[in-house]
């Protein structure tokens, strides 16, 4: 049996940044084998506030762009129903390969495979967004036009809705998908 402390290069009323860790501790070790240490290295904590715009906070990954003319940052983007595990834009049209949205491309990609990260879940905050602080709190959908947003729900036949997120201030959502769309 195994007895584990955790350990932590944190006092009580630090705020973790990157660099710092946590490690697990064999207390019955001898002292120089005692510590495994867990990097906290790319941490990437939940903002609601920022300084600047085209901020992106919360769970981001990387994948591989699929769109021969790159995806811009900003852009709701897809799993490509083509090429398994790259991404596209997303768009709410019944007839598209391009629904639902599962992200925001929070860097861009120039061209077909190359990678790019993609905001999962989180805030987003981009200058080029359709939101005014009079939105605050409306459900954001997937628009008709590949990778855009819209805080009006898609209306005509043919059309899918996906609610993705909620407005929190102007050029500012709260990206929280569904990956369920109804069908106009």
């Amino acid at each position: 049996m195994i007895s584990l402390d955790i350990c932590s290069n944190l006092d009580e009323d630090d705020n973790i940044q990157n660099g710092d860790f946590l490690a697990f501790c064999d207390i019955d070790a001898v002292p120089s084998s005692r510590e495994k240490k867990v990097s906290l290295e790319n941490l990437r904590r939940l903002e609601d506030s920022f300084s600047a715009t085209n901020n992106f906070s919360g769970t981001i990954i990387t994948l591989i762009a699929d769109e021969a003319n790159g995806i811009s940052v900003g852009s709701g983007v897809a799993i490509s129903r083509v090429t398994a595990g790259k991404v596209v834009l997303a768009r709410s049209i019944v007839s598209s390969t391009k629904v639902p949205c599962i992200g925001i491309a929070v860097t861009a990609a120039n061209k077909a495979n190359d990678p790019i990260d993609i905001l999962l879940m989180g805030v987003a905050e981009y200058s080029s967004y359709p939101f005014t602080s009079s939105d605050v709190g409306k459900q954001v959908f997937l628009s008709t036009t590949a990778g855009t947003f819209s805080v009006t729900a898609p209306s005509a036949f043919g059309q899918q809705i996906q609610v993705v997120g909620v407005v929190l201030g102007a050029d500012k959502m709260l990206f929280n998908p569904s990956y369920d769309y109804i069908n106009v």
